[in-house]
């Protein structure tokens, strides 16, 4: 993870992942294969953020900062 981090080609798939993962949201819509798939979707970045933090832990914060840059640029 640290090496993979320490590439902006590396940086921004993770960044890219961690979107389509959609971690921040509810995961529920009401209909039970959907939200299935976004449930797993989001489990998915829930186990890369874990493995950020335990790789270490200023990672994700800094990810956040890079990928806040990205967006403004």
């Amino acid at each position: 993870i640290k090496q993979l981090m320490n590439t902006s080609a590396g940086a921004s798939f993770i960044i890219a992942v961690l979107d389509i993962c959609d971690i921040y949201s509810d995961s529920t819509t009401g209909t039970a294969n959907v939200d299935y798939k976004l449930a797993g979707r989001r489990s998915v970045g829930l186990n890369i953020l874990e493995w950020l933090e335990d790789a270490d832990p200023t990672i994700y914060p800094n990810l956040l900062l890079t990928a806040q840059r990205l967006n403004n640029d």
